[in-house]
This record gives structure tokens, sequence and C-alpha cells, in this order.
């Protein structure tokens, strides 16, 4: 849930967070030392809520008219795409050039957005369960740096939003489930037999000869902002007198424990791949979850310690991931 509040000082909106945060004994506390530069918003981390004091500006009206407009207005050579075919979603998603630059990508640009994920939850989640089932077949066409391009683009919320379809009660259980599910295969068809041997939480500059699909399977569990919402504690839910509701939050899902088990089992199930890069992401995202669910994410690194390592590593690789196991056990990841 976000809400408002207006005050008359950053002074006054600090010190209301600053009630909040010890009156409700919210934990951790984080305040950036200066405001954004360019927007002069201060950020606050109380426990796990998020506070920005923006300052307000009044519009003219005028430029409140011209802002309008220009939001309303379709960007020059947008053309918006409803109810294609699987492989035009396919071509929408990874025919495209890889620039040295990742700023630089199709899907940084202005008036690329010309596919609503949306419009059409149900059919968004029937793609993506098509795609990952048969991910070797579909994506042989393109290079790898195209693949790891254009999985990054559907997985990451920051450049689509290919993934919130998965978190929508209104498309069924068993359809979502069963595309979670085939995530893994992603893992055993694509991502095992082309990534590099390489760990790259260990990298600390940037190497050319990795491949490139390794920065998706290890960032895969990172990004995806696939997550349960089993709706919110009464501490965590409440609207103070003197605020306003700005977004009441996402739907409250009813198979909120599943989801976030079928992910457990897919990064379980990918810790059993032959494939040292593959073991790295699975840990990565167990790291992630260990705040959620630290005794099954435990049992599985457990597992997994137990099964590939019943004596000491041999090499500096397999050290290395043993290491970065024991760290993820506690959620010690980035």
């Amino acid at each position: 849930m976000k809400v408002r509040e207006r005050f008359s000082s950053l002074e006054a909106a600090r010190a209301y967070i600053r009630e909040q945060w010890a009156s409700r004994s919210l934990g951790l506390w984080w305040e950036a030392e200066e405001p954004a530069g360019s927007t002069g918003e201060v950020m606050i981390l109380a426990g796990e809520e998020s506070y920005w004091i923006r300052p307000v500006r009044q519009r003219p009206e005028y430029e409140a008219a011209q802002l309008r407009s220009a939001l309303d207005a379709p960007s020059a050579g947008a053309r918006r795409l409803t109810r294609i075919s699987f492989d035009r979603w396919v071509s929408y998603a990874f025919d495209h050039p890889v620039p040295r630059a990742t700023a630089e990508a199709w899907s940084g640009q202005l008036g690329t957005y010309t596919w609503s994920p949306y419009d059409d939850p149900s059919a968004t989640v029937a793609y993506l369960t098509r795609l990952f089932e048969d991910a070797a077949r579909v994506l042989q066409q393109f290079s790898d740096a195209q693949i790891a391009q254009g999985l990054m683009f559907l997985i990451n919320n920051s450049l689509s939003d290919h993934m919130f379809p998965l978190m929508d009660p209104g498309v069924p259980w068993p359809a979502r489930r069963r595309c979670i599910c085939a995530m893994y295969a992603v893992f055993e068809q694509v991502l095992a037999p082309r990534c590099s041997p390489r760990l790259l939480h260990a990298l600390t500059e940037a190497d050319p000869s990795v491949n490139p699909l390794n920065g998706v399977c290890y960032m895969w569990w990172d990004v995806c902002p696939l997550r349960g919402n089993p709706g919110p504690s009464p501490s965590e839910d409440f609207v103070l007198d003197t605020e306003q509701v700005v977004d009441e939050g996402p739907t409250v899902d009813p198979f909120a424990e599943e989801l976030e088990n079928e992910i457990l089992e897919v990064q379980r199930r990918t810790l059993g791949l032959e494939s040292i890069a593959c073991m790295e992401g699975a840990l990565h995202g167990l790291g992630h979850r260990a705040y959620r669910h630290p005794d099954q994410v435990g049992a599985i690194i457990d597992e997994f310690l137990s099964r590939r390592y019943p004596g000491w590593p041999e090499g500096a690789l397999d050290e290395m991931l043993r290491g970065y196991a024991l760290a993820a056990r506690q959620g010690h990841v980035q």
C-alpha cells in the first residue's frame, strides 16, 4: 500500500517518519545523506518500509496542460501490438541487435513498448509457458547475446511487466504454476549447456570471455519480481486520518504460499544441474528468499552441500561455490 501526507517542511516529515519508526519498532533505519540532485527527494528506509520526502512545486496551469498533452500523445513511430501470434511475440522480445552498452538496448528506447502484458494476462502467461517449456527449440535461431537480452527483458520488471500476470489472481493458478515450473526448463535446456563455467559473484571486473547468458542466469531471481502476496498484516496495512491512499497495492493472492513454494522448487531442482553457473544462480535466488523462508532455504542448501561436497571441495571454483552457498543460507547475497 502507498499513502501520502503533506508536511510544512523536510524536518516535519522526517520527524513524522522517526516517530513511526520508534513507536512501531521497525528496526533498521537508513537515510540518504543528501537529497537527490535532480529531484530534491530524500529517501528513508525504516525496517521494510520506504519513505520518500518530495518537495512540492505547484505547476502553472499551462505547464500542467502541456504535460498532460505529452503523456497522452503516442510516441513517434510506436504501434500498439495486440493479439499477436506467438512467433511474432517471440520476435518482439528477442529479434533485436545487441549493443555494447546496455543502456542503448531496444527495450530502453522511447516508443518501443508496443505490447502490454496486461491486455490479456492469461495469454501472456500462456506465451511465457510455451517459450519456457520449449526454450531450446524456440530460441535456437538467436545468438546467445540476443537470448540473454530477450530473457532479461521478459523477467526484469525494470524493462517490462511480463512477470506480473504470474502474480495476478485473475489468471487461474494451474496456468501460473505451470509457467513458473517451466522456468526450470530454461536453465536445463539453454543456460546449463551454454553458460561459461564461471562464478559471476567472484568477478571483480567485466570479462568478455564469459558467455553473455551467464548474466541472466546469475541475476534471474534477483531481477524477477515474482513474490506471493498473502496480504499485509494489521501492523503493515493501516491508514492514518491525515494520510491519503495513493495505491491500495496488489490484489491478495489465495495461492501466495503455493507460488513461493514453486519458486523454491525450481531453485532446488536447478541446484541439481551439472552447471556451476546454474548452481550459482539458484543459490543467488535462494539467498534473496532466506529472510522469508529461512527453514526451507536452509534445508535446500544443506541438502545441496551434503550431496555435492561430502568432503572438502576440490578446486578453486568449488571452494568459492561452497562458500557462496554458506553465505546464501544466511541471506548474505547481493
